[in-house]
C-alpha cells in the first residue's frame, strides 16, 4: 500500500519472482465472491508495475500515524503489548530528514463556539496553575487522555489571554519531525491564541522552547494537548485532571434549559415553566442518570447526555427509559442513516444521501475532498452495478450541497456551526466515532443485500492513489471482519494477503483490527502463522507486515523469531517488509530490536543481513531518546560507551558496504547534520563515524564528506570529520 511505504529506489527494482497473483481456476468459485468481482473487474485498473510498487519512505511514517488518529481503530491499548522487560509502552518518535517537512496550517473558531465552551466550562483540579503557566510561557502543553475534554480547558485558558475571535487551530501535516515547526509561525498576531493537537507526535522541551520565543516575540499564545501514551515532564506540561462528571453535566443541563426557555413557545401563548436549577437537580437526583454519566466513555458523550434530556424536558417521558433509549441512540441513528424512511426529497437524492452519509461516517476525520471523492466511487460506480434502474439518475451540481446530505444527528456539535472546529481544510467530524462501527454492524446484519456493494467499494477503494483512503479502507474490513471473519477473509483478505503492495499491507492492517476482539485474537495469530509458513512469497510478505502490527506487539520476542524466520529463506530477500515490522517494534522494544538488527548484520545469512541493513535506513531516522538526548537519533541514545558502540559501528559499516550504499551514506549524513547542534551529541558520534569508515570505507568517505562540506558551508561537524579521516590511522583509538 503506499503506507506504511517501503524506500523505492529504481536501481535496487527486480522484477517479482511470482509475478501476478494466479488466476483463479475455472472450476472455483471467484474468490472476490459473487457479485464483487462482477462489480469491481471493469475499474480496478491495472496491477501495480512490479518494478515501482514498493512503497515509499515517507508513507511508512504518515501510514503508521494515519493508523492512530482515530482511538476506534488505534487497537494498541485493546490488547496489551510485551516487550522484553514486561513493558506496554510505545515509544513515540519523530523522523530525520523526513521527505515531505511539516506544513502549518491555521483557522479560527467560531465566535460562538468559544462562547459556549467558556458557557459550560468547569474548572479541573490543575487548570489555575495551566493558566499562570501559559500567562507566564505563552506556551502550555496539556497532557490529557483521551475522550476526557481537554479542548474546552485550553479554549477557555486562550480566551483568558486572547482577543475575541482570535482563537483558532494548527494543523500539522506531513511526516516530517516537529523539531521543523519553529520558524513556520509568521502567521502569528499580537493576542492570537491558538490550540495544537499532537494526536501522539512528539514534541521536545527544546523545541518548544524556540516556539516559545516566536509566540512570546509575536504576543501570541499556544496550548498543545499531548495525548502521548507517556508522561511529559518539562517546565511547559501539565497534565489535565477533569471535573467530576455529574459536574460536567449538570452544567451543560442547565446551559441547555436556558436555551430551551429562550426559544420555547407554548401553545397556550403563555411562558415557558422550566425552571433550570430545578429541573436540573431533579435529573441529576435520579439514579439512571448518574449511573449514565459516570459509565460512558467519554466525556462528549455526557454532553449528548445533557441534549438528549433538555430535548425531552416537556415530553413526560420516564427518565429512566429515556436514558436507556438514549444509550441506544448510535444503532437508532445508524437505521435513519441508512433508511431515510422519514425524509422527504427526489429519489435520486435519496440515493446520493445514502452514500454520502455512509461515506461521511466511515471517512471521519478525512478532509471533505477525501470524502466526496469515496462517496462519489459507492454512488456513481459501485451502487448501480448492485441496482436495477430505469436510467442513470440525473442530479444538477447543486444536489450535493451539505445541507441536503448530511443528516443533522450524525455531526459533532461544533460541526454544526460553519468553522466551529476551526478546521483548515474542512474535515468530516461525527457525533461519535462509535457511530462507525455501529453504522457498519446496521448495514451488515440487517440488510442483506448491502454486504456484496460495501465489499466491492473496499476493493475499489485499494486501488486509489490516496494512501490515506487505503488505510482506512483496509481498517474498515478489519472491523467487517469482526462481524463474520469467515466471510471476509474468504472474499477479501486472503485474496488482498496475495496482492500487490497496497493489498497486501491492507490485509495486514485489517488483521490487526479483527485481532483486537478477543474472539478472534488466536485465530487472527494461527492465520498469520499459516501464511508466514506458505511457499507463496506473497503470503510471507503479508505475514512479515502483519508482525509489525498490533498482532506482533502484544509479544515482541515471538514476533522478532518469526520475523528472523522469515529473514532466513530467500523469498523475501530484496523487499522491506521485514525491514518495517522491526522498526514498528522498535517502538516498545528498542534495545531488543537494535541487538538482533546487529547480529544479522554479522550473520553468515546474507538475507539476514540485507533485512539488517534496510531495518537500519528506517530505525537511524528515528529521532527522540531520554530527557537531554531528545533531539539525538534514537538509536544512537539507546547504545552506552563501548561494545554496544563497537557494534553499532559495526553495522553501519555493513550499510555503507552494501548494494543500498547510496541510501545508507545520505542517511549518515542525517546524523551528521544533528552534531552541528550539539556538541555533547558530537563527540559521542564521532568514534563511531570513524569507526565505521575505516578500512575499505576511507576513499569513499572522504569522497563524501568533501562533498557534504562543499554543499553544506555552514556545517561544522562534517569538516572536522573530513580532517580526522585525512590524517593517518593511530592504532591506540578505540570506541571508548
Amino acid at each position: 500500500m503506499t503506507s506504511p511505504g517501503e524506500a523505492s529506489d529504481p536501481q535496487e527494482g527486480h522484477p517479482d519472482p511470482g509475478g501476478a497473483p494466479d488466476p483463479p481456476r475455472p472450476d472455483t468459485e471467484d474468490p472476490h465472491g459473487p457479485g464483487v468481482a462482477d462489480a469491481v473487474g471493469q475499474i480496478r485498473g491495472p496491477a501495480a508495475d512490479p518494478l515501482t510498487e514498493e512503497d515509499q519512505d515517507a508513507h511508512f511514517r504518515e501510514g503508521r500515524d494515519e493508523r492512530r488518529n482515530a482511538s476506534v481503530f488505534d487497537v494498541r491499548s485493546k490488547r496489551g503489548a510485551v516487550a522484553p522487560n514486561g513493558t506496554a509502552i510505545y515509544n513515540e518518535v519523530n523522523y530525520l530528514g523526513a521527505s515531505d517537512e511539516v506544513q502549518v496550517q491555521s483557522g479560527f473558531f467560531d465566535e460562538r463556539v468559544v462562547e459556549q465552551e467558556m458557557h459550560t466550562y468547569q474548572p479541573g483540579e490543575n487548570d489555575r496553575d495551566a493558566s499562570a503557566m501559559l500567562h507566564d510561557l505563552n506556551v502550555l502543553r496539556l497532557c490529557a487522555d483521551p475522550g476526557e475534554g481537554p479542548r474546552t480547558t485550553a479554549i477557555v485558558l486562550l480566551a483568558e489571554m486572547c482577543a475575541p475571535g482570535r482563537i483558532g487551530v494548527i494543523t500539522v501535516t506531513g511526516s516530517g519531525s516537529l523539531a521543523l515547526l519553529p520558524g513556520k509561525f509568521g502567521f502569528l498576531r499580537r493576542f492570537d491564541g491558538y490550540l495544537l493537537v499532537l494526536n501522539g507526535r512528539p514534541l521536545s522541551a527544546t523545541t518548544l522552547d524556540v516556539i516559545r520565543t516566536e509566540f512570546s516575540a509575536a504576543g501570541a499564545f499556544l496550548v498543545v494537548i499531548d495525548r502521548s501514551t507517556r508522561d511529559q515532564h518539562d517546565r511547559y506540561t501539565v497534565r489535565h485532571v477533569p471535573p467530576p462528571r455529574l459536574q460536567v453535566l449538570a452544567a451543560h443541563l442547565r446551559a441547555r434549559l436556558e436555551d430551551h426557555r429562550a426559544e420555547c413557545r407554548p401553545e397556550d401563548g403563555s411562558s415557558c415553566t422550566v425552571v433550570p436549577d430545578d429541573q436540573v437537580r431533579a435529573w441529576l437526583d435520579n439514579p439512571e442518570v448518574g449511573k449514565q454519566a459516570t459509565v460512558v466513555a467519554h466525556m462528549c458523550d455526557v454532553v449528548e447526555l445533557a441534549r438528549e434530556l433538555a430535548a425531552n424536558v416537556h415530553t413526560g417521558e420516564d427518565v429512566a427509559l429515556l436514558v436507556r433509549r438514549w444509550d441506544q441512540r448510535l444503532y437508532r441513528l445508524a437505521r435513519k442513516l441508512l433508511d431515510q424512511e422519514d425524509e422527504p426529497g427526489e429519489e435520486h437524492l435519496k440515493l446520493r444521501k445514502q452514500a454520502f452519509r455512509i461515506a461521511y461516517v466511515l471517512f471521519f476525520d478525512h478532509t471533505y475532498a477525501d470524502v466526496f471523492t469515496v462517496a462519489e466511487m459507492l454512488s456513481l460506480k459501485i451502487l448501480p452495478r448492485f441496482e436495477v434502474r430505469d436510467s442513470v439518475p440525473q442530479y444538477l451540481i447543486t444536489d450535493g450541497s451539505l445541507s441536503k446530505l448530511i443528516h443533522p444527528e450524525m455531526c459533532a456539535p461544533e460541526a454544526r456551526t460553519p468553522n466551529g472546529n476551526g478546521d483548515h481544510p474542512r474535515r468530516a467530524r461525527i457525533v461519535d466515532e462509535k457511530l462507525v462501527r455501529t453504522l457498519l454492524e446496521v448495514a451488515w446484519h440487517e440488510y442483506d443485500t448491502f454486504r456484496d456493494p460495501l465489499l466491492a467499494w473496499l476493493v475499489v477503494l485499494l486501488g486509489h492513489s490516496g494512501f490515506r483512503i487505503q488505510i482506512r479502507a483496509a481498517q474498515i474490513a478489519g472491523l467487517l471482519a469482526t462481524f463474520d471473519f469467515d466471510h471476509v477473509y474468504a472474499t477479501l483478505l486472503r485474496v488482498w494477503a496475495r496482492g500487490n503492495v497496497a493489498h497486501r499491507s491492507a490485509a495486514a492492517f485489517a488483521l490487526e483490527i479483527a485481532h483486537s476482539d478477543d474472539r478472534l485474537a488466536s485465530r487472527v495469530k494461527s492465520q498469520v502463522l499459516s501464511w508466514a509458513h506458505s511457499p507463496d512469497w506473497r503470503l510471507k510478505d503479508s505475514a512479515a507486515r502483519a508482525y509489525g502490527t498490533a498482532i506482533g506487539a502484544e509479544n515482541v520476542d515471538a514476533a522478532i523469531g518469526a520475523l528472523e524466520g522469515l529473514g532466513w529463506g530467500t523469498a523475501l530477500v530484496g523487499r522491506n517488509s521485514i525491514a518495517y515490522s522491526l522498526a514498528a517494534l522498535f517502538e516498545i522494544a528498542p534495545h531488543r530490536v537494535a541487538e538482533k538488527v546487529a547480529d544479522w548484520a554479522h550473520s553468515d545469512s546474507e538475507s539476514l543481513a540485507d533485512h539488517a541493513v534496510r531495518t537500519l535506513l528506517l530505525i537511524a531516522r528515528f529521532q527522540g531518546g531520554e530527557p537531554g538526548t531528545e533531539d539525538w537519533p534514537t538509536l544512537l541514545a539507546l547504545t552506552s560507551d563501548g561494545k554496544p558502540r563497537e557494534r553499532l559501528a559495526g553495522l553501519w559499516r555493513r550499510a555503507l558496504g552494501s548494494r543500498l550504499a547510496r541510501r545508507a551514506w545520505e542517511c549518515l549524513r542525517l546524523w551528521l547534520h544533528c552534531a552541528d547542534r550539539d556538541k555533547h551529541l558530537a563527540d559521542v558520534l564521532e568514534p563511531v563515524v570513524l569507526a565505521a569508515m575505516a578500512g575499505p570505507l576511507n576513499r569513499p568517505a572522504l569522497f563524501y564528506m568533501r562533498v557534504w562540506s562543499s554543499q553544506h558551508g555552514t556545517a561544522e561537524f562534517i569538516p572536522r570529520i573530513h580532517a580526522l579521516l585525512r590524517q593517518p590511522p593511530d592504532q591506540g583509538d578505540t570506541l571508548s
